[in-house]
């Protein structure tokens, strides 16, 4: 299985930076362009994507997840605040994860049976989340992430993929972000700045020698004129900026560079749970 996911937020949706906010300008987003950029290449090789939307760019930028939507892609939910798990109550997480259905399945005509959490923040500590996920209609998540991770991260390795949760109100089956052998080492180099540095010709051999792959790409990972946050550390602005300018040629050779199916998997599943 190897998908191609997409994160749809915008510029400043980045996490622990407090007043980040009023540095935001709508009119300099960088959402549209994106979409625009990118719908025509996967149509191009014909390859369900998962788009995980936040709810406030849904109600933002409505036509530009309708587009989504509209090329028969799959629609998800990335929250509507993009606030990680740890930083909500139950009750504000549900609350959270409802207001984004409502207004992403609003704008994209479509249900909304998957979800992805901020920052991969979920965590051994909020599984009993993925009951109040089957509550809300989502059957798929994307949430997990190998390892230790800067907001998350679960142990994985060695477990059968996905992994299922059995909750009160149905089952949830996980489809985790699996790190990337490289000689000796693990490495997530399949999303953000990560791929954005790594040299294309290893991001190629570690997808061609892979059975399983997972990307996550943000709008913000390729946009090079994108506004340059002020406020963040040297080593955050390396990681938020790095690689940024040759990042949408080496999305190119990726999208064509392989069978992405695991989105049109999903799809079919989704249809199961219609009928």
């Amino acid at each position: 299985m190897k998908f191609l996911t997409f994160d749809i937020e915008d510029y400043h949706h980045l996490l622990d930076f407090p007043g980040i906010e009023g540095q935001y300008v709508q009119s300099q987003s960088v959402v549209g362009d994106f979409v625009d950029e990118l719908l025509p290449l996967l149509r191009e090789h014909s390859i369900t994507a998962i788009f995980f939307v936040l709810g406030e760019i849904a109600d933002q930028f409505p036509s530009a997840v309708k587009k989504i939507a509209d090329e028969g892609h799959v629609i998800g939910t990335h929250s509507f605040a993009h606030k990680m798990l740890s930083e909500q109550s139950d009750e504000e997480f549900m609350d959270d994860l409802l207001s984004s259905i409502k207004v992403i399945e609003s704008v994209s005509g479509v249900d909304v049976r998957c979800y992805r959490a901020p920052g991969f923040s979920m965590t051994s500590d909020h599984f009993h989340r993925y009951s109040l996920l089957a509550k809300a209609g989502i059957r798929f998540d994307f949430s997990l992430f190998d390892g230790k991770a800067s907001h998350g991260g679960v142990e994985i390795s060695g477990r059968d993929l996905p992994i299922r949760f059995d909750t009160d109100a149905g089952q949830i089956t996980s489809f985790p972000f699996m790190r990337s052998k490289v000689f000796s080492s693990s490495l997530p180099l399949m999303g953000g700045g990560y791929f954005r540095i790594t040299p294309y010709a290893l991001v190629q051999k570690v997808v061609r020698e892979s059975e399983y792959a997972m990307t996550y790409f943000h709008p913000r990972d390729f946009s090079y004129y994108q506004p340059r946050l002020k406020g963040l550390s040297p080593v955050r602005y390396f990681k938020a900026y790095a690689g940024i300018k040759g990042g949408l040629r080496k999305l190119q050779k990726l999208i064509a560079s392989d069978e992405w199916a695991g989105g049109s998997l999903i799809q079919m599943e989704l249809k199961k749970c219609t009928n």
